[in-house]
């Protein structure tokens, strides 16, 4: 089953504290990030992962090495049963685990030129964005945008991805969002509206999503990494 997991970081001051818990290239990386808010979101991001791959595999903090694909995208050396994925955006990073392989992405949603969806989506996307009302435009073009990001993640291209090399249709027959064209291992997609003003969406290889987002709060990460 996929699980998802949120970590709120609006005030994640203290942890910094622990950050002798990452690897030294992580730190000298974090410490040359001029963005303080990116900064933080990529220390949250690192000290979420450790803390739920001791705490759900027994591993020791110093026993986590990280691997990357070609694309970068990170796995667990010695974790062929466990995939992870993470992303952040405000005041929120978020990770999805599975026993396959998953994708996740979160969007802060923000006022933008709706046109900009010629340049990533597909003709069938960006007419069913154009049929809708104004007013439920913005909304619509982040659902997409997660579900496209959350597809590339998962299959570990990413970025290297051309975002109008396929199409996701959100009223597909079956109820949920609809990949085409088909892919010969089927993908499966689950949106999650957990808290306002952001939209969150997960793909895998697995149609089995948990219903409630486990939200983890700063106190509750701080502990676990202090057991570390």
């Amino acid at each position: 089953m996929v699980e998802v997991l949120a970590l709120n970081i609006a005030e994640s001051e203290k942890l910094v504290q622990m950050n002798h818990l990452l690897t030294p290239d992580k730190r000298k990386r974090i410490s040359s990030i001029k963005h303080p808010p990116s900064a933080r979101q990529i220390l949250a991001s690192d000290l979420l992962a450790r803390a739920i791959i001791c705490d759900r595999l027994g591993r020791e903090n110093q026993s986590i090495e990280f691997g990357f694909n070609e694309n970068g995208k990170p796995f667990l050396l010695g974790g062929e049963d466990f995939h992870f994925n993470m992303s952040h955006a405000g005041d929120w990073v978020v990770m999805a685990i599975s026993p396959y392989e998953t994708g996740i992405d979160i969007e802060n949603i923000f006022p933008l030129d709706i046109e900009i969806a010629r340049y990533f989506f597909t003709s069938f996307e960006y007419q069913q964005l154009k049929k809708l009302p104004a007013s439920l435009q913005l909304d619509h073009f982040f659902q997409i945008w997660t579900l496209k990001e959350s597809y590339s993640k998962m299959t570990g291209a990413g970025l290297s991805m051309e975002m109008n090399s396929f199409s996701i249709e959100l009223n597909s027959a079956s109820g949920s969002p609809r990949l085409f064209p088909g892919n010969s291992t089927p993908v499966f997609f689950r949106q999650y509206d957990f808290i306002s003003d952001y939209k969150l969406s997960v793909c895998s290889r697995e149609n089995s999503f948990t219903d409630q987002i486990i939200v983890i709060t700063e106190d509750a990460l701080l502990r676990t990494l202090a057991s570390l």
